[in-house]
């Protein structure tokens, strides 16, 4: 396995599928990977624990689903940043 794929694989972008409050952790499903949903994952004690379909980031340790971790949601055009008021 080439480095690029390697890098691909630790650093991926999919949904969470189901969430587990009282473990902290979520299972998150990634289209690109034919559906594949990840083994728990535990979620960044800092972050607002993600909700059901929100895009999270999530890097793992090695080109398996089954040993990782969720950083959370990050802002794109589905979650824009609020507009704090004032100007630019």
């Amino acid at each position: 396995m080439d480095a690029m794929t390697l890098a691909r694989n630790l650093i991926r972008v999919g949904r969470v599928n189901s969430r587990n409050l009282n473990n902290g952790t979520v299972e998150v499903i990634f289209p690109d990977k034919d559906n594949l949903v990840s083994s728990p994952l535990p979620v960044l004690e800092s972050v607002t624990f993600p909700s059901v379909n929100d895009q999270v980031l999530c890097v793992f340790q090695g080109n398996a689903l089954e040993q990782g971790y969720c950083l959370g949601r990050f802002y794109s055009r589905e979650n824009p940043p609020q507009q704090l008021g004032g100007g630019s």
